[in-house]
């Protein structure tokens, strides 16, 4: 069997990466730091503290695999902002590279993000052609990377892919991004208050990004590659569509707080995808909002059923 590590294992995208690679026939050896995931078949967990050079070397040597998909990243408030963490965790994949590189690595896949753009370019987001020059410390970071990671791929003789990811939603996404927002404010029958929304970005289902990685994992294809579904949408439309899926009917407070839009477009050409790597997403956006609104439900009923179960316990 097959074997493979792949860092950010507890993270959205992930969770979403674990399935199409198990069914690709790997062993997925899943690193993470501090939420681990269910134990299943062809899953083996391993606990990494990944900005301690000396553990990740032990642990990748123990494994004894050529393979890689790198996705683990701090993400959280004001992460864009914060040169501490974005530093250490650039030096950390770096480090995670060269010791990749140390025991063998043959073919790896390292996320990077639609960050990574310039914030001014209005249109389609094209690999190698679109200029990167962002404003923020973590796509300042992202770009940096991309150039030196591939480059020392070359250098070292792996083939490595730098997988542009745009915005996902779905499972296990932050309780704070705009569509769980808005699926949970209804669940709780408030309001919904949101910015304007007049920004077009790229919205591709989490499932289908993590298909889209494996697919790229599998190819042959190098250097820097665009994952997203390339379908401009309206945010204002999908604050819509939750709610007419939702049958809600109360006030959506347009405005509510300021919406910085330095980028009112910010969609990708998925050109090299499809042509070079055969991939295309496959769940519409209505299909991709149904999934989310559901899986909130079942959370919730999760913690009531969990709630329930504590009260009688201590009754």
């Amino acid at each position: 069997m097959k074997r493979i590590i792949l860092t950010g294992a507890s993270g959205q995208v992930g969770r979403h990466t674990i399935a199409p690679l198990i069914a690709a026939g790997y062993e997925v050896h899943a690193f993470y730091s501090s939420n681990p995931i269910p134990t299943t078949d062809g899953v083996v967990l391993h606990r990494v503290n990944l900005m301690n050079h000396a553990e990740t070397k032990e642990i990748v040597e123990s494994i004894q695999t050529d393979q890689l998909i790198h996705l683990a990243w701090f993400l959280g408030n004001n992460h864009h902002h914060n040169p501490s963490i974005n530093i250490q965790w650039t030096m950390a994949t770096l480090n995670l590279l060269e010791v990749f590189h140390e025991t063998g690595g043959k073919r790896a896949v390292f996320a990077g993000s639609v960050a990574e753009y310039d914030s001014e370019h209005g249109n389609y987001c094209t690999e190698y052609v679109t200029q990167t020059s962002p404003e923020m410390i973590y796509g300042k970071c992202k770009a940096a990377l991309s150039d030196l990671v591939c480059a020392c791929a070359k250098h070292y003789g792996i083939s490595l892919s730098w997988a542009r990811l745009f915005p996902a939603y779905g499972p296990y996404d932050k309780p704070y991004r705009l569509t769980a927002s808005v699926i949970n404010n209804i669940l709780d029958g408030a309001d919904i208050k949101v910015g304007h929304c007049m920004k077009y970005q790229d919205a591709v289902y989490v499932q289908d990004l993590g298909d889209g990685l494996v697919a790229l994992l599998e190819s042959d294809v190098t250097g820097i590659v665009n994952i997203g579904t390339g379908i401009p949408v309206l945010l204002r439309e999908m604050v819509t569509k939750i709610a007419d899926i939702m049958d809600f009917k109360g006030k959506i407070e347009w405005g509510s707080f300021d919406s910085d839009y330095r980028r009112p477009f910010c969609v990708p050409s998925i050109t090299r995808m499809m042509q070079e790597v055969g991939w295309h997403p496959k769940v519409t956006l209505e299909e991709g909002l149904q999934r989310s609104i559901e899986w909130w439900k079942q959370q919730r009923q999760l913690c009531l059923n969990k709630d329930k179960s504590i009260l009688r316990k201590a009754g």
